[in-house]
C-alpha cells in the first residue's frame, strides 16, 4: 500500500515545483524596475551606477526590449534544458 501514497507524494511535489517555477518566472525584471531599484538602493551612488542609470534611460525601444528579454530570461534561441 506504500506505492499509491508514494505516487501521490511525487505528484504533489511535481505540482508544487511547477507552481513555484511559474511564480518565479512571474517576477521578471525589466529595465524600468532595475533603474528604480538602483536609484532606491544606493543613496551614495558611484559614478558607475549613475552612468549605468543614465545609459539605461537613453535606450531606444528596440534596445530596451533586448535588455528586458535578457533580464527576464526570455532570450530567443536559448537552449532548452536537457531532460534527464
Amino acid at each position: 500500500m506504500a506505492q499509491p501514497q508514494h505516487s501521490r507524494d511525487m505528484s504533489t511535489l511535481v505540482g508544487t515545483s511547477k507552481t513555484l517555477e511559474r511564480a518565479i518566472s512571474g517576477l521578471q525584471m525589466n529595465t524600468k524596475r532595475l533603474i528604480q531599484l538602483l536609484s532606491d538602493e544606493s543613496a551614495e551612488q558611484t559614478a558607475a551606477i549613475t552612468g549605468l542609470i543614465a545609459a539605461m534611460k537613453k535606450l531606444t525601444k528596440d534596445d530596451q526590449s533586448v535588455v528586458d528579454a535578457i533580464l527576464s530570461h526570455r532570450i530567443k534561441g536559448k537552449p532548452k534544458r536537457k531532460a534527464r
